[in-house]
């Protein structure tokens, strides 16, 4: 039977497993064991004594009545923790289990001794716990290390440094509001068409219209490349917002839609056969900064792409395999991030589907 629902708990568990030193899962099962009578008057709980907790694969979860509840006599007290265990010796340690962070890992709480005697208050326990919140976290809200969960959003926020929660921010897909589309760019259902086959010579592109930091921009989506005589090809591009307003498109052919603008970009194109290149681009023309060298099959089944920049670096996969690791291409710190898209004397159908861009400040569950 679950505590009323006035009065705090704090859930522990194992995070990874308990195992010995070869890693062989611990058998057994922790008693956790708080004082004799304790009482919250206003919920008209009565509650102390012990309870177990049993391994099941090394691991285990229990909910308990947090040592400082509101209303609790006497309180700050700490529970005494025993393993019996049957493939490795018995422990005896303590936790204290404050209402300020609800969710904790045994291995962060766990202190060898109480401060004094046997029930008595510890510190809070370290960073690394995950928190419950009601929005973005506050401020004063835990210590560096911890995370923050927003059950409502799903939002992850996390984890703290420095004293602060970093701003949650996840970049929409570009079927949703927010993008602009130039050109022949425009949405077919759940697909971003950059050109269609039937569109002749000339380009497509569509933009963010909130400029993003580059470091540590990492999106996924699947490109397509098909319904036409194969040519010319797409970019995914960080772009200088300076000289890219979301309305820009760039020129047909194996200028990709993307030069007359200043920025970095992968470039998928079929007009020579399927070919990957990492480029930039500049009011007036593109370079090649790296090529990729392997066997590689863009069309006209679709391909799976991701791409990461980070550190001043470019990373890329296609279905899965990394084609590029950390290629060096210098990006503005925040850009105007897109994709474009051109026809040139042949054509395609150049689609975008399922784009999704990786949060920052934590993770959306």
């Amino acid at each position: 039977m679950p505590l009323p629902a006035g009065v705090e708990t704090v859930t522990v568990s194992t995070g990874e497993p308990l195992s010995l030193p070869d890693g062989t899962w611990m058998q057994g099962r922790l008693v956790f064991t708080g004082p004799d009578l304790v009482t919250i008057g206003e919920d008209d709980v009565i509650l102390g004594g012990t309870v177990e907790a049993r391994l099941v694969d090394g691991e285990f979860t229990i909910t308990l009545c947090a040592t400082d509840a509101t209303g609790m006599s006497p309180t700050g007290w700490t529970y005494k923790v025993t393993a019996a265990l049957s493939n490795a010796p018995g422990w005896v340690r303590y936790i204290s289990l404050p209402k300020a962070t609800p969710s904790v890992i045994l291995a962060d709480v766990l202190v060898p001794d109480p401060v004094a005697g046997e029930f008595t208050v510890l510190q809070a326990p370290r960073g690394g716990v995950t928190l419950a919140t009601n929005g973005a976290p506050a401020a004063g809200l835990g210590i560096d290390g911890d995370w923050a969960l927003d059950a409502g959003t799903r939002r992850l926020y996390g984890p703290k440094a420095s004293g602060a929660w970093p701003a949650f921010s996840v970049v929409p897909a570009p079927t949703e509001s927010g993008w602009t589309r130039n050109g022949f760019a425009g949405l077919t259902g759940a697909d971003l068409y950059l050109t269609h086959a039937a569109d002749g010579f000339g380009a497509g592109s569509s933009w963010c219209g909130t400029t993003q930091p580059s470091d540590g921009l990492d999106v996924t989506f699947e490109c397509e490349m098909s319904g036409g005589t194969g040519a010319d090809g797409v970019c995914f591009a960080l772009a200088d917002p300076a000289d890219t307003a979301t309305s820009f498109v760039g020129a047909g052919g194996g200028d990709l839609g993307l030069v007359g603008c200043t920025a970095v970009a992968l470039a998928l194109d079929t007009g020579a056969g399927s070919r990957a290149r990492i480029v930039t681009t500049t009011p007036a023309a593109m370079t090649t900064v790296a090529t990729y060298g392997g066997a590689l099959t863009l069309r006209p089944a679709p391909v799976s792409v991701r791409v990461r920049y980070a550190a001043g670096a470019m990373s890329v996969w296609i279905d899965g395999v990394q084609i590029f690791n950390a290629v060096a291409v210098s990006a503005v710190a925040t850009a105007r991030i897109g994709w474009t898209g051109s026809n040139g004397g042949l054509d395609d159908d150049h689609i975008i589907r399922n784009a999704a861009f990786v949060a920052r400040g934590g993770t959306q569950l």
